[in-house]
């Protein structure tokens, strides 16, 4: 409100959702999450959904893919765009980029306190997994994982490119 910017908030049940689309809390909760976004594009005709996901929840991302098992598309992370309407401005700074930003700048900024339950894996990857990582193995974890996601995304992005246009070639 001090910056003249309209905010939309709401609440919705993810957990009422999940139970009765047989989901764990998370996966509801992101899909209640992003009903919610698309509601308010639309209630505004916007044709963009800017999120705040950073290069640590694509790290925390990354790293959960890899311990679960995948592929290189899992390794890609979280992409930067999304379907042309999803977009992530700030998922190239870590969190610590941001929060110097913002103190830098006066303002203040909420804590989710969700996600201090390490019951869940991305917050055990946040608080457990990523600063062992760091602390032990290379401290610049997060920029290497995301450096890994980015070339990996290229190659994904040339061979879809290089698939449809033999598959086109041969059809």
């Amino acid at each position: 409100a001090g910056l003249g910017i309209h905010c939309e908030i709401g609440s919705r049940n993810g957990a009422k959702y999940g139970a009765e689309h047989r989901l764990s809390l998370q996966e509801a909760a992101r899909i209640v999450r992003y009903a919610f976004y698309d509601e308010v594009a639309a209630k505004y005709s916007a044709s963009k959904i800017a999120l705040g996901h950073h290069a640590d929840d694509n790290a925390e991302s990354i790293l959960m893919h890899l311990v679960r098992g995948t592929g290189p598309l899992g390794l890609t992370g979280i992409p930067p765009v999304r379907h042309g309407r999803i977009i992530r401005p700030l998922i190239g700074l870590t969190r610590k980029e941001i929060l110097a930003f913002l103190e830098r700048a006066g303002f203040e900024y909420m804590k989710d306190r969700s996600n201090l339950d390490t019951k869940y894996l991305r917050n055990r990857t946040r608080h457990e997994l990523l600063p062992y990582l760091k602390k032990h193995y290379n401290p610049g974890t997060v920029c290497a994982l995301n450096r890994l996601a980015s070339i990996l995304r290229d190659e994904e992005d040339f061979w879809d490119q290089e698939v449809r246009r033999r598959l086109q070639d041969l059809v």
